[in-house]
């Protein structure tokens, strides 16, 4: 059975018109989903879902990290 995904949440944005809250959520030790709405936001999370798996691949004795594009806010590193 998979444990439920646990999210790291970002605080809002200071822009009171988006309400959506900004988190990376980890699926399993392998697989990271990103979701953010401004590009600072999004780099800072790439950057460190892939530091996550980078450390879990080295960990595991693993090479390779997959990085994928959902949309302009929707992302995951595995």
């Amino acid at each position: 059975m998979r444990p439920a995904p646990e999210a790291c949440a970002r605080p809002e944005s200071r822009d009171p018109a988006e309400k959506e809250t900004t988190m990376i959520k980890r699926h399993s030790d392998l697989v990271l989903e990103i979701t953010a709405h401004d590009p600072d936001t999004v780099e800072n999370d790439l950057n460190t879902a892939v530091e996550m798996a980078r450390e879990h691949a080295m960990q595991e004795s693993r090479h390779g990290i997959l990085v994928t594009q959902h949309s302009y806010t929707s992302y995951t590193v595995a």
